[in-house]
């Protein structure tokens, strides 16, 4: 009798095990879709969002992406105990022993502890690489829509002058819009926008201005390079003689 009690335990702890492992690894699978899928509309609404404030969609989008980590990780551990409970009443209704029904195994928890710690590195990983991403390309676009802009007035015969864009790359990065009758130092500044505190300037180098001005009415300019950082990740705007920014 004994011997065949000892068999049945086994039994259940086997079957047991392999409705968490079932349940964790599904678990995963569903947090990185939904992962992958939150992350898209991220990007879907990163135009709008530039438009108002790059730095309340940052913030926003950060808050978002966090609640939505911890709603997933919160969901997964009400799902995986709900299993455990089912086996625990499995077992009860086999009549066991109550010494038998309460706790769970190490390794048991050792599995799940393992599970959510790759679960929450995986996330982390991907949130930091987004977020850094999101944070260049508005940058990007925030810099190319002031240069479009300056380049429209200078199209327009706005006050009869050139326009154009002085980047400044220095302790603290930034930009400026002005108008000229020649060069930006003889100019009237309109308009100065600083990059975000995790964005940098390589090219132009440390130390070292450029100045993007467009003509009057022809608005054609030098050809220029204007290379932005953030964390590794770099993107390059190329500005033709015509004035046309790529």
């Amino acid at each position: 009798m004994k011997q065949t009690e000892r068999r049945s335990f086994g039994f259940t702890r086997l079957v047991k095990f392999r409705i968490i492992a079932s349940a964790a690894i599904n678990h995963c699978a569903l947090f990185i879709f939904h992962g992958l899928r939150e992350v898209k509309k991220i990007f879907s609404y990163q135009k709008v969002a530039m438009r108002n404030s790059t730095t309340g969609f940052t913030r926003l989008q950060e808050s978002g992406f966090v609640a939505f980590l911890c709603s997933r990780f919160h969901r997964s551990v009400q799902f995986i105990v709900r299993r455990m409970n089912i086996v625990q009443r499995w077992r009860k209704a086999q009549h066991r022993k109550p010494l038998f029904c309460t706790g769970f195994t190490l390794l048991e928890v050792l599995l799940v502890v393992s599970i959510l710690a790759i679960l929450a590195r995986i996330g982390v990983s991907y949130y930091r690489n987004t977020t850094t991403t999101i944070a260049l390309d508005a940058a990007a676009q925030t810099l190319v829509l002031s240069m479009k802009e300056a380049r429209g007035k200078a199209m327009g015969g706005d006050t009869m002058l050139k326009w154009g864009i002085h980047v400044v790359n220095g302790a603290q990065d930034y930009y400026e819009t002005f108008s000229s009758s020649s060069t930006y130092a003889a100019g009237t500044v309109t308009a100065r926008t600083y990059l975000p505190s995790t964005v940098i300037f390589t090219a132009p180098s440390e130390g070292v201005n450029a100045d993007v001005i467009f003509s009057n009415i022809f608005a054609t300019t030098s050809a220029q390079t204007i290379t932005l950082s953030n964390n590794g990740q770099t993107k390059n705007l190329y500005v033709t003689t015509q004035g046309t920014i790529q």
